[in-house]
């Protein structure tokens, strides 16, 4: 097996192809590494914001960098990833070289792991308005500026949000000394806006632990075994109004 990588590595590099996929079916390892010299559109599906109609011609690739610009209200890129299996006891990780850029009105990036019963590439919700496209392991969430009446915690930072992270939110029986308790399953982080950054995100379907690490800090949440044994990456840079951008370097994707 190893010799078969080898050779496949070095004819992936010989023909100037810079994204390699590898699937172990002996134990069901995945590896997956892109540097966005042309979008890998059999991996990644480009869709528009709700609607998920495609939309690669809004992908803008440069000198190995992809970019998500919002240039239309509403109606944004998004990039979903091939359905990725994450059996009981392995552990999916992802690390990025990542540029978030607001525009001047409130940004709310994103960056998900979502449970899927999807099969192919194409999302099974496509053109459905309304209609989830997986159950959110994790969002982390890149915010500038402020919605008054959103419940979420914190305000121009990163959250980091497992699907179980308020669960209790709303019981107002709950004695105020244990609601932080109750309620404090989420991490809030420094943010970085306008640079290059790496941040990693891991996640064991053993028993739900997720570690978000940026800045050599590590911050641990929990969320919940999958039920489907698939995960999609999904990534967005919505905000309102226009002018806010992701754009990716490379990324790693790995289960072992």
């Amino acid at each position: 097996m190893k010799k078969i990588i080898v050779l496949l590595v070095f004819i992936l590099f010989a023909f100037g192809v810079y994204y390699i996929k590898i699937n172990n079916q002996d134990n069901n390892q995945f590896y997956y590494h892109d540097d966005f010299d042309e979008l890998d559109s059999t991996f990644w599906y480009a869709g528009k914001w709700k609607t998920l109609v495609a939309a690669y011609d809004q992908i803008r690739l440069n000198n190995g960098i992809v970019k998500l610009t919002i240039d239309s209200v509403d109606a944004g890129p998004v990039l979903l990833s091939e359905p990725i299996t994450v059996e009981e006891d392995q552990v999916l990780t992802v690390k990025r070289r990542v540029r978030l850029t607001p525009g001047e009105q409130p940004f709310f990036g994103g960056f998900a792991l979502m449970e899927t019963s999807d099969e192919g590439l194409l999302p099974s919700v496509l053109n459905q308005q309304g209609q989830t496209m997986g159950n959110g392991l994790v969002l982390i969430e890149y915010t500038k500026g402020n919605v008054e009446d959103s419940k979420r915690p914190g305000k121009d930072v990163f959250r980091v949000l497992p699907r179980t992270w308020a669960v209790e939110a709303e019981n107002d029986w709950i004695p105020s000394i244990f609601k932080k308790w109750v309620t404090g399953n989420y991490q809030l982080v420094s943010p970085i806006y306008n640079q290059w950054f790496e941040e990693e995100l891991t996640f064991d379907n053993s028993n739900g632990k997720i570690i978000y690490k940026i800045n050599d800090k590590s911050y641990v949440v929990w969320s919940e075994k999958l039920k489907t044994e698939k995960i999609r990456l999904y990534i967005h840079g919505y905000g309102f109004g226009v002018g806010h951008s992701i754009e990716m370097d490379w990324i790693e994707i790995s289960v072992h």
